[in-house]
């Protein structure tokens, strides 16, 4: 819920907003339950488009993060944007409070793409 609202308070005043999302952790853990919360978001015209990124354990977390980054960027500079907002959420399971990196909180960033180096 934290998400959708997150997402409400800046859809008006962007063009466009992805995601990229990852249903195993940098540290194995595995949750399914990121995909039809964002499927549902899309459906909902608050989300353009849904990236799946598949975590590669011969990288750091840091080194998947950013590699997440970039292809959220990429996807950006496809779609004719100029500016990139980098902010993603921890997700947290109540059951158990284990943290679900299908979206992950690094940083805010905001991005000229006329300047980005991917």
């Amino acid at each position: 819920e934290l998400l959708e609202a997150s997402i409400k308070s800046v859809r008006n005043n962007v063009d466009y907003i992805n995601v990229v999302y990852q249903n195993i952790s940098n540290f194995g853990e595995k949750d399914d339950s990121c995909l039809s919360l964002l499927k549902s978001l899309k459906d909902k015209g608050l989300i353009d488009n849904i990236i799946y990124y598949e975590t590669d354990f011969a990288l750091t977390p840091q080194q998947n993060e950013t590699a997440k980054r970039n292809i959220g960027l990429k996807d950006c500079i496809k779609n004719n944007c100029t500016y990139f907002l980098h902010h993603f959420f921890h997700v947290t399971r109540h059951d158990t409070l284990h943290h679900l990196f299908c979206l992950v909180e690094i940083f805010d960033e905001f991005v000229d793409i006329n300047k980005a180096v991917t």
